[in-house]
Parts: C-alpha cells; sequence; structure tokens
C-alpha cells in the first residue's frame, strides 16, 4: 500500500520487503528518498496513513507490535511510543479522522478494529464498539470531519458504519 500527506509533500510506500516502508519527499515532480526512521516495523507493512496537517504516519504490519505511528517533523520520522493496547494480531489497514485526533487500525479476528484517540501527545486506545463487524475487514475510511467511520468486510452487509459522538463509536 502507499499513502500521501495531504499536501502531497510526503509519500510512505509499504512493502513485504526488509524495512517495510519507504517515504519520499516530493519538490515539484521529483521524489527524493529519505532517510528511515531509527524505528521500522517489525514485519511485512500492509497499510499507512497519514494525519491531514501530516505530523503524524502509521503503518500497519504484520508482526508485533503491529502498530507504529511516527511524528513527521520536516522528513524526520520519529517514532512516538506504542501505544498500551496494541493490536492483538496482523493489522491490516490504518487510516487517520480528518482532524488527525483518532485512529482506526483493522485486523483479521474479532473485534476486528481499535480506535485510538491522540490524549498528550500520543495515541490511546478507546473502548472497543458495542457493534464489532460481523467479519474480517478490508479497508476503512472516515469523513472529513472524524464524525463517521466506514469500515467495509465480506459478510453481509458487506459495511459497517460507525456514528463517533465524543470518543464513543
Amino acid at each position: 500500500g502507499c499513502s500521501f500527506s495531504s499536501d502531497a509533500t510526503y509519500l510512505t510506500v509499504t512493502s513485504s520487503a526488509t524495512g517495510y516502508i519507504t517515504n519520499y519527499q516530493r519538490a515539484g515532480d521529483v521524489f527524493t528518498k529519505l532517510t528511515a526512521p531509527a524505528s521500522l516495523p517489525t514485519g511485512a507493512a500492509s497499510g499507512s496513513s497519514y494525519s491531514d496537517d501530516g505530523t503524524h504516519m502509521a503503518v500497519s504490519f504484520a508482526a508485533p507490535p503491529y502498530l507504529r505511528i511516527y511524528n513527521n517533523v520536516s522528513g524526520t520520522y520519529t517514532a512516538l511510543a506504542d501505544p498500551a493496547t496494541l493490536p492483538p494480531g496482523a493489522a491490516s489497514h490504518v487510516a487517520f479522522s480528518g482532524d488527525g485526533n483518532y485512529l482506526t487500525v483493522l485486523y483479521g479476528s474479532p473485534p476486528y478494529l481499535t480506535n485510538y484517540k491522540l490524549t498528550a501527545g500520543n495515541y490511546v486506545a478507546l473502548a472497543t464498539p458495542l457493534s464489532v463487524p460481523p467479519g474480517a475487514p478490508s479497508d476503512l475510511a472516515y469523513n472529513y470531519d472524524g464524525s463517521i467511520l466506514s469500515i467495509s468486510h465480506g459478510t453481509v452487509p458487506y459495511m459497517t458504519l460507525y456514528n463517533r459522538t465524543g470518543d464513543v463509536f
């Protein structure tokens, strides 16, 4: 997978090759490969996402701790401390809400998702939603203001929608 920062200055490409992520900075039509972060994913990376302001980038991957969140300052990526609550298995997708205050990570075993909130510079897990997808998820997206989260999956009804009220999904 790959993801751009909202201003298209930064691009992250995930892969199954050792290193698992490659970050680029764009100037005009030129993409320059950036120095790899000191703390890389520990397994094949499958998804990445940038917060709208580009200051945070998250990566989902197949080995513990399954999630890495970076602070991006002018193309230098520094890993934040791992959240106290991590995905229980290989993570497949990640997405930030439009304001960057919420992050959702998907994985293949129930409850299939973990929602996080940015609190004092770190992402903290929120309570699991009362209703979880009926099957393994295949993708996710937030609307721009982060009030609606959509998760697609291969089980009827093929989509689960969450309306966020405060910190409750």
